[in-house]
C-alpha cells in the first residue's frame, strides 16, 4: 500500500512569520542572481515598476481629480531633463506626500488652478517645525512647475514666507543612559561610533561618511 506523503504548509510551521521572511529572501536572492546573469549576456528586457512609481501610485489613489497633475510633477523630479537634474529618491516621496496630504485637506477644489492663498496659508498652519518648512517647500515647487506649464494662472505661494524653526536645544545624556549606550555597543565598531559621538560630537552622517585607513595611519580630525 503507497503511503501518501503529507505536504507541509505554510500554517503548520511553528512561526509563519519567520517562514515566510525566509521564502522571500530565497525567492528575491534567487531572482537577483538569475537578473545578473541575464544582465551580462545582455538578453534582460527587465520591465518591472519601479518601487518608486509603485509608491507614487499609492501616496495618490485616492486623488481622483489632482492624480494627473501630482504624478506628472512628481515623475519629473524624479527623472533628468535638460532643465534640471532628477531628485533624490527621498526627496520625491517627501515632496509628493506633503503635495497630496495638502490635496486631501482641499476637498472643495478639484484643479490646482482651484487653489488660493488663503488656502495654502490654512493648510502650512497645521503642521509644526521642520515639517511645516518642507511642506511649504514641496507647494511652492509644485506651483513653480504648475505656473511654468500654464495650468494655473497665478501662483498662490508666492510671497508665502515662513520662518525657520529653530533648532532644537540638545540635552546632555543622563548618566544612566550613557551607560546604556556604552553596554550595548558590544563591537569595535560600535564602540568606534559610541566615542565618536559622545566625545567628539560627531552627528550620524559625519560617522557613516568616516573612511578608515587599513593600516590604522591615516589622521583625521572629527570637526563640529
Amino acid at each position: 500500500m503507497t503511503r501518501m506523503r503529507h505536504k507541509p504548509r505554510i500554517g503548520d510551521h511553528p512561526d509563519v512569520e519567520v517562514y515566510l521572511n525566509a521564502l522571500t529572501a530565497q525567492y528575491f536572492s534567487n531572482l537577483d542572481h538569475v537578473i545578473e546573469i541575464l544582465a551580462a549576456m545582455d538578453v534582460l528586457d527587465d520591465d518591472r515598476p519601479a518601487a518608486l512609481e509603485n509608491l507614487m501610485a499609492s501616496k495618490v489613489a485616492n486623488l481622483h481629480s489632482w492624480c494627473h497633475d501630482l504624478l506628472t510633477w512628481a515623475r519629473l523630479l524624479r527623472d533628468e531633463c535638460p532643465r534640471h537634474r532628477p531628485r533624490d529618491e527621498k526627496t520625491v516621496r517627501a515632496h509628493l506626500g506633503h503635495a497630496a496630504d495638502a490635496a486631501a485637506h482641499w476637498p472643495q477644489h478639484g484643479h490646482l488652478r482651484e487653489v488660493t492663498r488663503d488656502d495654502v496659508l490654512i493648510y502650512l498652519g497645521t503642521p509644526r517645525g521642520t515639517r511645516r518648512e518642507s511642506a511649504a517647500t514641496a507647494l511652492r515647487a509644485l506651483f513653480r512647475w504648475a505656473k511654468s506649464h500654464k495650468l494655473i494662472f497665478r501662483n498662490p505661494t508666492h510671497a508665502i514666507s515662513i520662518s525657520k524653526a529653530p533648532d532644537p536645544v540638545r540635552q546632555p545624556l543622563r548618566p544612566d543612559e550613557i551607560t546604556a549606550s556604552v553596554a550595548a555597543a558590544t563591537t569595535p565598531q560600535a564602540r568606534l561610533c559610541v566615542s565618536l559621538a559622545a566625545v567628539h560630537a560627531a552627528r550620524p552622517g559625519q560617522i557613516r561618511r568616516r573612511h578608515r585607513d587599513p593600516l590604522g595611519r591615516q589622521r583625521t580630525t572629527a570637526t563640529r
